[in-house]
């Protein structure tokens, strides 16, 4: 190797470390959804607990790799990532298996899309797209739909493809976290 091939290489080298340092600073920023900056404010509910299912489910009639169904457990992790995300804006959620007896208002989520392609190696590519219908009783109060799509993020080529998985999913919890705080009362 010559000086000059040596240059270059610590010049690149250099560059990585300040792009990657970048990248996570935004990552660190840009992730924190204004509801939890904000102080808590009165449950959407009137004070009572918003219901939803203690796992939120795939669509009816939605095809979903069946490798994503069995290892990812979307379904579990979805329920958690909804109920902290509503905790930290400030609502009060409650989860029930049987949501259908519940009394007051209920957010049924369903999980409608899960796009998992790529890996590690070449790149993720993921989505998840979800459909929820804030209830009160028979009455529908409003529908949130939405759909979050990753590359990973920084140092994605140390992740699986269930954690990308994942990391769309949180940022849809929060999507509807801001969204059920929205809602009248």
């Amino acid at each position: 190797m010559n000086k000059r091939s040596i240059k270059r290489g610590l010049l690149r080298s250099a560059l990585a470390l300040v792009l990657v340092s970048q990248s996570l600073a935004y990552a660190q920023t840009s992730e924190t959804p204004a509801a939890a900056q904000e102080p808590a404010k009165a449950a959407p509910s009137g004070g009572r607990a918003i219901t939803i299912a203690s796992e939120m489910r795939y669509a009816k009639d939605t095809f979903i790799d069946p490798a994503v169904i069995n290892e990812c457990k979307l379904e579990q992790q979805g329920a958690e990532l909804l109920e902290a995300a509503a905790k930290a804006a400030g609502i009060e959620l409650a989860r029930s298996a049987d949501v259908k007896s519940a009394k007051g208002r209920v957010f049924v989520v369903e999980i409608t899309q899960v796009m998992s392609t790529g890996n590690a190696f070449t790149g993720h590519r993921k989505q998840v797209g979800v459909v929820g219908r804030l209830m009160d009783g028979d009455k529908e109060l409003g529908v949130f739909r939405g759909a979050r799509n990753s590359m990973g993020g920084a140092f994605a080529g140390f992740k699986g493809s269930c954690s990308v998985l994942g990391r769309c999913l949180e940022a849809l919890s929060k999507d509807m976290a801001v969204w059920l705080k929205a809602q009248p009362m």
